[in-house]
């Protein structure tokens, strides 16, 4: 069954032309749905404040007297759910901004810098992001988990403020040290000690870490012949597997992957289902040959282990 994509207000059909523009396929080796770089983006700037939030943010601390800030402000208050992202990417802000000189244009477009990088509470900032909680690795899943509950004890605070302060440093550094003890686990594995993630990211800002909880998810290219081995990045050469598991498979081999991971076969299955579904209803297009040619390729890189069923594409 083809996958559909995830919050999606999307009314007309799309048409795709690669299987990395579409969100929601299953990765080949996991099965869990991805989404796309565009899509992870789109999920970063959903934790921005609306306008009217960071404009009194903004008010605290820059000058409240300048002819760009009363712009931003005037232009806010006529839509003030929404994000001042989408405030001036509007006509009307266009046309406005061209009117003023050199130099308030570049106050204009400090005060907008500023007033997207201010993000909602980690609380409502986690909400945003609730959907993929379930389909991210186990450990990433804790590192949500953890974040919640800090989330609730400081409601005040966005997610970026959290990871500074001292005692959860401090918390999650003992965190971290048990987790190498009690697993036997080397110093420098970060793989499977998930609360390395709070040191690591102590210095990001609030988009970044939201990136860096779902970007394991993201559709990524898989050279089914390997890079290594002059296998091209082609149409007929590339599947789909999330970051995570093309960052775990590299190069290696599919009969030693799937000799470790059976799963694999099966998902390669479902996705290519899923992506003859979208060729038959025309929303990817120039992908007639495609499961022909993969079907062929990973019949010979898998050594015969995997052999899809193609039957359901169309004549």
């Amino acid at each position: 069954m083809k996958m559909v994509s995830f919050s999606s207000s999307q009314t007309n059909p799309k048409v795709y032309h690669s299987l990395q523009e579409i969100d929601g396929l299953s990765c080949a080796r996991c099965g869990r749905k991805t989404i796309t770089h565009k899509k992870i983006q789109e999920e970063r700037h959903k934790i921005e404040l609306d306008a009217k939030q960071a404009i009194d943010k903004l008010s605290q601390k820059e000058n409240i007297d300048s002819v760009a800030f009363h712009l931003l402000k005037k232009l806010s208050e006529d839509s003030p759910q929404k994000t001042v992202r989408e405030i001036v990417a509007q006509e009307n802000a266009q046309a406005a901004l061209s009117q003023l000189c050199e130099e308030d244009k570049k106050e204009f477009r400090h005060l907008v810098k500023n007033a997207t990088k201010m993000a909602l509470p980690a609380h409502l900032a986690l909400k945003k992001i609730e959907e993929y909680k379930t389909l991210i690795n186990p450990n990433k899943q804790i590192v949500f988990e953890e974040l919640e509950v800090l989330a609730q004890k400081n409601k005040d605070k966005t997610l970026s403020e959290i990871l500074k302060m001292p005692e959860v440093q401090e918390e999650y550094k003992a965190k971290a040290k048990h987790c190498i003890t009690t697993n036997n686990l080397s110093p420098r594995c970060r793989r499977n000690n998930p609360f390395r993630f709070f040191a690591q990211n102590k210095n990001e800002d609030d988009k970044t870490i939201v990136e860096k909880l779902i970007s394991g998810l993201e559709n990524t290219f898989e050279h089914v012949k390997r890079n290594s081995n002059n296998g091209q990045r082609v149409q007929s050469n590339g599947i789909t597997l999330c970051f995570d598991c093309n960052n775990y498979i590299k190069e290696r081999k599919y009969p030693d992957v799937i000799d470790e991971f059976p799963q694999m076969r099966e998902n390669t299955q479902k996705q290519i289902d899923e992506v003859i579904e979208y060729i038959n209803d025309g929303e990817l297009i120039n992908h007639e040959n495609y499961p022909t040619e993969i079907k062929q390729r990973l019949y010979d890189e898998s050594e015969h282990i995997i052999n899809i069923d193609i039957s359901k594409m169309k004549k």
